[in-house]
């Protein structure tokens, strides 16, 4: 599990232009921003993605909601990292009543062991890098349906146990 923001701001990556041509690219000033949280099923490559406007304890309670009805009756073990909005009362009262949950904590400072963090690395290389994007609702829906529709498939069980 892990949370990413996406900014209407176009990022650039790679461009090609014709040699002696001036590189002319539109962007947005705005600083316009939506956050996804992310959960990926590392059996079947299946994303988890949620829209949200806040990092913070409700909405992650709230994600892991939309996880306990996506595979009810089921254990489900989450790999997340330090954030302050993993830790706390509310985190803690709901994980004291609802036990389908295991918890497993990345060292700190560790984001290159989270299978999460390659799939948003994937998702804004194809999607929000060098974007046209009109709009930002039309940048959120593209972003989010790349996550559904790709299958992500990371050897994290096998190289992890």
């Amino acid at each position: 599990e892990d949370e990413a923001s996406l900014f209407f701001q176009a990022t650039l990556s790679s461009i090609w232009q014709p040699k002696g041509r001036t590189i002319q690219i539109k962007t947005y000033s705005g600083q316009e921003k939506i956050s996804f949280y992310g959960s990926l099923n590392l059996r079947s490559g299946k994303e988890h993605t949620m829209r949200c406007k806040r990092q913070n304890q409700k909405t992650t309670i709230r994600h892991f909601g939309y996880l306990r009805r996506s595979y009810p009756r089921k254990r489900i073990a989450i790999f997340w990292d330090g954030a302050p909005w993993h830790k706390g009362r509310l985190i803690r009262a709901y994980l004291g009543k609802v036990r389908c949950f295991s918890l497993i904590s990345f060292p700190p400072y560790s984001p290159e062991l989270n299978p999460q963090e390659k799939v948003w690395k994937q998702a804004r290389k194809n999607v929000s890098h060098n974007h046209g994007f009109r709009s930002f609702l039309a940048l959120q829906l593209a972003f989010q349906s790349y996550l559904k529709k790709t299958r992500f498939r990371m050897n994290f069980l096998k190289q992890y146990g």
